[in-house]
């Protein structure tokens, strides 16, 4: 409502940057209300004030919610060339925890499309930029994603070296929301191999 109401009082006063920024708002609150489409339609129209008006950091923060958003809306393609573009921005802008979060985005739309090996090196990627910037929560989430893949290659002790190391650095993080999510994949994970009685648990923490 706040955002609705601010976006009225930009117009008015013709000022575009805080349009642009309101209408970014607007895209993160229907992202988080599962509202994809929604979502990119607020964040494509913040981002051609952002391109027009030159705000570089706005660009990079609204090009990678939309390569979410799309994401959530199973176009894999155009969130592939948001993130890439607001991965470009991040670098240029020297924000490496951003761009280690763009990574980490990204790799949704990978592994949903079955681009595998694509995963384990964008993964590595953000681990590594996240290991170097002391990012807890990043590191928790490209080796969720590692394991993911790693147990669908059959390749056992890696896939579940990595989602073990994803619980503890998530809850190291202090992320209740991702560390449960995180212990439920390495639930599941045991319990694909018929480890019962450690997936169970796991299942009861």
């Amino acid at each position: 409502k706040l955002s609705e109401e601010t976006l009225k009082l930009a117009a008015e006063l013709g000022d575009r940057a805080a349009e642009a920024h309101v209408l970014w708002n607007l895209q993160l609150v229907n992202l988080l209300q599962n509202n994809a489409a929604l979502a990119i339609d607020f964040g494509e129209q913040s981002l051609v004030i952002a391109r027009e008006l030159n705000l570089r950091e706005l660009m990079a923060y609204t090009l990678s919610d939309l390569g979410w958003a799309y994401n959530d809306n199973c176009q894999f393609e155009k969130a592939a060339e948001r993130l890439q573009e607001g991965a470009q921005l991040w670098q240029e802008l020297s924000n490496v925890p951003m761009l280690a979060n763009n990574l980490n985005v990204s790799l949704f739309g990978y592994l949903w499309n079955g681009n595998y090996e694509k995963v384990l090196g964008v993964a590595e990627q953000a681990y590594q930029i996240s290991f170097s910037s002391g990012n807890l929560w990043n590191q928790a989430s490209a080796r969720m994603f590692q394991g993911e893949v790693w147990l669908q290659y059959g390749e056992m002790e890696r896939a579940f070296t990595a989602l073990r190391e994803s619980v503890q650095f998530a809850e190291q993080a202090n992320a209740p929301m991702y560390a449960t999510w995180f212990h439920a994949t390495l639930c599941r994970a045991y319990s694909e191999m018929g480890l019962v009685q450690q997936g169970m648990e796991i299942y009861r923490q």
